[in-house]
Order: structure tokens, then sequence, then C-alpha cells
């Protein structure tokens, strides 16, 4: 059993992940061909759409694949949009959500913060620690050392361990990120398409036994910034256009 996990990747997310997966297509082609194309093939996504799911079949030469798919709805998500304001304003009103929810739900839950860019994503980690005690990180993609990177994973144990409850991100720590506590999902800033929505929602109340929250702080001109950063093809650009435009 060959079995691809996130295969939406292929298509759908930075350029940096499209170009692994198109390198690997011909090595999963030769490994099902060596196999006699007999090895069964299962592919996973929560956002690959029909159009997408056939491309992917033809990429990979599946012949007669079978497609199962569900209802998208989160039943025990509640979504709710808020304007976004001042940094600090916002950060409050985030602050006061998590101690309501550890108030009901008890203080081991977690809860994850999305920005658009990594400048976004370390102002916003500032200015939590300005009004909370409660610990927070910050994770974010692009080029990283060793220790940048080992320091980064030992943050998403932590994480996962409730000993930093609470992460402010990019987009790069949302594919397979699995939080079974995490009451809250945050994003200042709309989201750059209804695939980063269904992603953002896929990481709140992964546990059956939670009642979890996806809240987005959105402004008219998040349409125009999205469309900028879509254009360009790294998280360093990204950042010189935010700054741009700040």
């Amino acid at each position: 059993l060959l079995v691809l996990d996130e295969a939406h990747a292929m298509w759908e997310t930075t350029s940096v992940f499209r170009g692994k997966w198109q390198f690997d297509i011909p090595a999963l082609r030769t490994m099902l061909q060596e196999r006699g194309n007999t090895s069964p093939v299962l592919s996973l996504s929560a956002t690959m759409s029909a159009n997408l799911r056939m491309s992917h079949a033809t990429a990979l030469r599946l012949v007669d694949p079978v497609t199962i798919s569900s209802d998208p709805d989160r039943r025990n998500v509640f979504m709710t949009t808020r304007p976004k304001g001042p940094l600090q304003a916002d950060v409050a009103s985030m602050v006061r959500e998590f101690e309501a929810a550890r108030q009901r739900l008890g203080t081991s839950i977690q809860a994850l913060i999305y920005t658009r860019t990594k400048s976004d994503a370390e102002n916003l980690t500032r200015a939590w620690r300005n009004q909370s005690s409660i610990p927070v990180g910050t994770i974010t993609g692009g080029k990283k050392s060793k220790q940048q990177a080992q320091a980064q994973e030992a943050l998403q144990q932590s994480w996962a361990k409730f000993e930093v409850p609470v992460i402010v991100a990019t987009s790069a720590f949302t594919l397979g990120i699995d939080g079974r506590k995490c009451a809250l999902v945050f994003r200042r800033g709309s989201p750059k398409n209804l695939t980063e929505m269904a992603q953002d929602l896929g990481r709140a109340a992964r546990g059956r036994d939670i009642q979890g929250q996806y809240v987005v702080y959105w402004a008219s001109g998040d349409r125009n910034i999205h469309e900028l950063l879509m254009a360009t093809s790294s998280e360093e650009e990204q950042e010189r256009v935010r700054k741009e435009l700040a």
C-alpha cells in the first residue's frame, strides 16, 4: 500500500512544496511500475477539488480510481469574523477568548494564531507577551539553520504537551498539524482562498470531545494584499511586498 498524505500539496501550496512533489512523481511512477501497477494507492486530502482529484489521478497514471469524499462541514467548530483593528486591540481580544476557553475547558487546551508573514507573526507574538503571561511561541516558514529548525521542532513538541499552549505562525504550520485539544484558531487577515480557510478549520477541535472556534479578523484591503503576495514565490519576497504596503 502506497499512502500519499496531504496530496493537494502537489497543486495548491507554495512552489517549494510543488517542486518537491513534481520531483517525486517519476519516482512514484517507477515504484508502481516495478510492482506491476498492482500496489494499491491511497491519496488523502482535506481540500482537493474534483478537478484536482482528476489531475492527481492522471499524474500518477491511476486506472479507474475510486473517489470517496465527505461533507467538509465541521459541526464541532463555530466560525465567526471580526473587523481587523489595531494589533494591540486584536491581540487583547484573542487573549480574552483564550482565557475564557481555559475557564470552560481547563488549562490543557491549545490555540493557533495565523498571520500572513513572518514579521506579522513576530509582531503579534511580542504583543501577546506584553498582554499575557500565557506562554507563546512563533513558527514560520522560509530557510532555517539546523539550530533554528531544531528550535522550532522543540517548540512544536512543547505545544503538543501544553507547555507552550499558544503558537503564532504563518501558513507553513498548517499541513498535518494535529493538536487534539486545539480549541481556538485565529487568523489575523482574511484567508487567501477557501483551501487556506479549510486548512485553518482543520486545525481546530480535532478531538471529538471538544468544541472549537475559528475566528478571522478581516479588513477590506486584505484581497489586494493577497493578490500581490500570491504573485511572489518566496516568503522573503512576500516580506518585501508587505513592507512596501505597510
